[in-house]
C-alpha cells in the first residue's frame, strides 16, 4: 500500500510551469478562454467515474478474479489549483480515489487487461496511450483525453486505477473537504 500511496501522491501534484521558472505558462491567456469553453467539473467527474466502472466491469467480465474497492484511508479524492495555467482559484484539477485490488491478475492476461482499460478509454476520448512501464513484474500504462484528464492503470503486486482530471472550473465550487461516493457503488 505504502507504493499505491506514493504513487498517487507524485500523480496529483500540478506539473506546469514557464520555461523561466515562473508559475504562468507562456499561453495562459489561451488557456483561461480555453478553460471557461471546457465542461465543468461535475460533468466531467460524473464522466469519468462512469469511465472507471466501465473499466472494472470489463476486466471483471473477460479477466474475473480481482476484488476492487476505493482507497479512502490514504488520500480520497483531492484537488488542487491550476496555478501552472494562471487561473487563480477559478479551475481545479481532481484526482479521484484510487481504485485498487489486492492481488493481480496471471501476468499471461496483464496485455489483455491493457487492451480492455484502453478500449474503453478510447470510447471516453482517452486517445492518447502510452505504455510507462513493461516489465515482467510490473506493468503500468497511460491514457489522456483533450482536456488533459489521465488515468493511470498498473498491475505489479496490486492492480490500481488513478485517475485525474485537467483544469476545469466547477459550477459550484465544494467545501474543502468534499468527497464523492464511490464509483464502484454507482
Amino acid at each position: 500500500m505504502p507504493a499505491l500511496v506514493a504513487l498517487a501522491a507524485v500523480l496529483s501534484g500540478c506539473t506546469g510551469g514557464g520555461e523561466d521558472g515562473s508559475s504562468e505558462s507562456p499561453g495562459s491567456q489561451e488557456q483561461v478562454e480555453t478553460v471557461d469553453a471546457r465542461p465543468q467539473m461535475e460533468d466531467v467527474l460524473d464522466r469519468y467515474e462512469a469511465m472507471e466502472r466501465e473499466m472494472i466491469a470489463a476486466l471483471e467480465t473477460e479477466l474475473p478474479g480481482l476484488t476492487w474497492q476505493m482507497d479512502t484511508e490514504d488520500i480520497g479524492m483531492t484537488r488542487s489549483l491550476c496555478i501552472e495555467a494562471g487561473l487563480g482559484d477559478d479551475a481545479e484539477e481532481v484526482d479521484l480515489a484510487t481504485l485498487w485490488a489486492g492481488g493481480t491478475l496471471d501476468p499471461a492476461s496483464w496485455h489483455r487487461a491493457v487492451e480492455i482499460v484502453q478500449e474503453v478509454g478510447d470510447r471516453y476520448g482517452f486517445t492518447e496511450k502510452s505504455t510507462v512501464v513493461d516489465r515482467a513484474d510490473d506493468l503500468e500504462v497511460v491514457g489522456e483525453d483533450e482536456y488533459g484528464g489521465r488515468y493511470r492503470f498498473g498491475m505489479a503486486v496490486n492492480t490500481i486505477l488513478l485517475v485525474r482530471t485537467g483544469c476545469h472550473v466547477w459550477a459550484e465550487l465544494p467545501d474543502e473537504d468534499y468527497q464523492r461516493p464511490s464509483p464502484l457503488d454507482g
